[in-house]
């Protein structure tokens, strides 16, 4: 489960975090790989543009957690155990549930 950041920057916008607060969030976290690969894959510097950008969607990235696999790909915003086309295994999760989002 996600913490909301002890900061006042952030009181207001939870999930969104100050960029202070993101990065100390992905420095804890093993979801901060993810996260990079994700942001990388689709053009962003941080995790607000993105989030900004696919809050809405209906399809969003999702990325595989089996290890050893780079596989992104678009799946539903609430995937936690999506196929994945690179290596055959049922891990992939997209960007908003890795982010505690949905």
């Amino acid at each position: 489960m996600k913490t909301i950041p002890d900061c006042p920057d952030c009181a207001n916008s939870w999930p969104v975090w100050c960029y202070d607060c993101s990065e100390a969030h992905k420095a804890s976290t093993p979801d901060g790989v993810y996260t990079d690969r994700l942001l990388e894959s689709e053009g962003f510097d941080s995790l607000d543009d993105m989030l900004e950008r696919f809050i809405f969607e209906s399809v969003v990235p999702g990325v595989c957690k089996d290890e050893g696999c780079l596989g992104i790909m678009e799946v539903e915003p609430d995937q936690d155990k999506g196929w994945c086309s690179a290596c055959g295994e049922t891990k992939v999760v997209s960007c908003l549930r890795l982010w505690g989002v949905v």
